[in-house]
């Protein structure tokens, strides 16, 4: 005799459900596999309209254990459940090459866990209702790397990032970018220690170059406002700047002690009197052009000095 395929049982009512069966709902959704009083216990298969299906364990009527979960657009679910939702770690990929690996609380990336994107790119730390949150490394493929807090799926708190070029951020972060106070070290150029907002100096900062050039002062967007530059030779500059040159008031000390004092234009003294280190006026430069009566106050000295 040749063996024959067991019948499928098909239940009319669910609270009659026991043993092994099939019952489809009225929405259309479809579950083959184990029952036990009327409700799904065991191993079985549910099946919705809209093309979601999952396989695996159930308890009581929920999905409880191990199961796949499947999606119509690609995505996969291999992990843990309990009383019917994802729970302990597991699995979840997508159809473009993105990857999940761990925790699962409330359906969602909650706990510890290591997201991998398509390109390369990964996060490796704790998740929040999906998003990056609390304590976290992320990688680039070229190489950058971030360690420190996140919050909301942004970097927020405390971090350091160290970039494959030599460059390197350590200090406090805000929606993704350099804010509050913070160390900014680039490797051809120099050290920047101090305030920052929005990914720009701001505020009281210092900017140390590797040839001991520094400028120390009140920064905003981005470039230096009023402060004091000073050379490794005594020379020094006390006053505003704009774009990064001498502009608005200030005083230009010499390491000998005698100085310009006034207001300075683009670099260059603009309406300025030269003093002694002893006090003694001994030039004057008006609208950028040093006037007759300084020049002729040098000549003397320019005699002495000939040869």
């Amino acid at each position: 005799m040749i063996p024959t395929a067991p019948k499928k049982i098909f239940f009319l009512r669910e609270e009659y459900a026991d043993g092994e069966g099939t019952f489809k709902y009225h929405n259309g959704r479809i579950y083959e596999g184990q029952w036990r009083n009327g409700k799904k216990h065991g191993r079985g298969t549910e099946t919705l309209i809209c093309g979601e299906k999952y396989i695996g364990q159930w308890k009581d009527g929920e999905r409880n254990g191990k199961g796949i979960e499947t999606f119509s657009n690609g995505q996969k679910y291999v992990g843990n459940w309990k009383d019917g939702e994802r729970l302990g770690k597991g699995i979840y990929t997508w159809p473009r090459g993105s990857k999940y690996v761990g925790e699962f609380k409330k359906w969602d990336l909650n706990g510890h866990g290591v997201f991998t994107f398509p390109d390369g790119e990964k996060y490796t730390g704790k998740f929040k209702d999906g998003e990056f949150h609390g304590y976290g490394t992320f990688t680039w493929p070229e190489g950058d790397k971030y360690e420190g807090q996140w919050k909301n799926g942004m970097k927020n708190g405390r971090g350091t990032c160290n970039y494959t070029d030599g460059t390197k951020y350590v200090g406090e972060w805000k929606d993704g970018e350099y804010h509050g106070q913070g160390i900014f070290t680039k490797k051809d150029i120099g050290e920047y220690v101090g305030r920052w907002k929005n990914g720009l100096e701001h505020g009281q900062g210092s900017l140390t170059f590797h040839n001991g050039y520094l400028i120390v002062g009140e920064w905003k967007g981005g470039s230096i406002k009023k402060g004091t530059a000073a050379w490794p030779n005594g020379n020094k500059y006390e006053g505003e700047f704009k774009d990064w040159e001498w502009h608005g008031q200030g005083i230009f000390t010499w390491a000998d002690g005698h100085k310009l004092e006034g207001e300075f234009r683009e670099h260059e003294p603009w309406e300025t009197i030269e003093y002694e280190k002893n006090g003694e006026i001994i030039g004057k430069i008006v609208k950028g052009v040093e006037t007759l009566d300084n020049l002729l106050k040098r000549v003397p000295k320019l005699e002495a000095n000939a040869p």
